[in-house]
């Protein structure tokens, strides 16, 4: 656990941005996918409708690190694919919630 916290202590706010960036991409891809779905189904394959969002922000993230005139960083990649993982955790839960209320 103190490896974790160390972790993020040592992010400066270039990571933090990515972190939120990613985050909200994720969850607004995340909803857009959802909506589209008419009418969205009552399944547990609703699981899996956290696969596109996390796909975009991976992509966007390699794509605007081998762009960005600082050069290529990893740590920004993953700082973006953790905000976007603690999006989509929370809307598996909430996923998982409304399935076991039905």
């Amino acid at each position: 656990m103190k490896k974790i916290i160390n972790y993020f202590k040592s992010w400066g706010m270039d990571k933090w941005a990515h972190f939120g960036i990613g985050g909200l991409i994720c969850a607004l891809s995340t909803l857009i996918f959802l909506f589209t779905l008419n009418p969205i189904p009552v399944s547990w394959g609703l699981l899996f409708a956290f696969i596109p969002g996390t796909v975009l922000v991976g992509i966007l993230s390699v794509i605007k690190e081998f762009t960005d005139s600082t050069g290529f960083s990893l740590p920004d990649i993953v700082a973006a694919l953790i905000g976007c993982a603690t999006v989509e955790i929370a809307m598996i839960i909430a996923i998982i919630l409304g399935l076991l209320s039905v």
